[in-house]
């Protein structure tokens, strides 16, 4: 039995790191990353001790990299991943929820900045608790999101336009509590 998995194993194509670095633009310390993290084991180790990693293992990095591509967090992708993973339509309906999350905050930033630059044009004097606030809603939009999704949330709400924005919040307190209540009872 042994002597028929190394022939298998022969003739099934094997990837080392520093190869798989090559062909994908994965650096060689990612990978070590993910498989210290849990998250891509390789299928053996060669004679020599190098890590060598097949088709089964290349799906794995395959998914761990769509799914960084749409935001999720390391943590994040261990827990679909032990899961069985979701569907793609699973992993893009996460994606969405936590775009509409982000501009639902930049929304609420984007009221508040409003109404103080109001008042400030109006000359009327700014409370320190109005200034706390919007510094909050600032430093929060800056520690969750990168340049780029800010720069992709405000985008999007430019092209989807205020009228439309506006009619949409009105739909997320129900769309996001719907789906809260999803996520939990696919938790239970």
């Amino acid at each position: 039995i042994a002597s028929s998995r190394r022939k298998r194993e022969r003739t099934m194509s094997l990837y080392t790191v520093s190869q798989i670095a090559r062909r994908t633009g994965i650096t060689v310390r990612t990978l070590h990353h993910y498989e210290a993290e849990g998250l891509l084991v390789p299928a053996r180790r060669s004679d020599a001790g190098y890590r060598l990693y097949g088709r089964d293992e290349l799906m794995k990095l395959q998914h761990i990299v769509s799914l960084k591509t749409l935001g999720f967090s390391l943590a994040e992708i261990r827990a679909c991943l032990d899961a069985d993973a979701p569907s793609l339509a699973e992993a893009l309906l996460r994606q969405v929820d936590r775009l509409r999350d982000g501009i639902v905050r930049q929304q609420g930033l984007l009221i508040r900045l409003e109404r103080i630059a109001q008042r400030a044009a109006g000359g009327e004097a700014i409370d320190a608790e109005a200034r706390l606030s919007s510094i909050e809603a600032s430093t929060l939009m800056e520690k969750y999101f990168t340049p780029v999704q800010m720069q992709t949330i405000q985008r999007r709400g430019q092209e989807l336009g205020p009228e439309h924005i506006h009619a949409v919040e009105q739909e997320w307190p129900t769309v996001i509590a719907g789906r809260k209540a999803a996520m939990r009872l696919e938790k239970d």
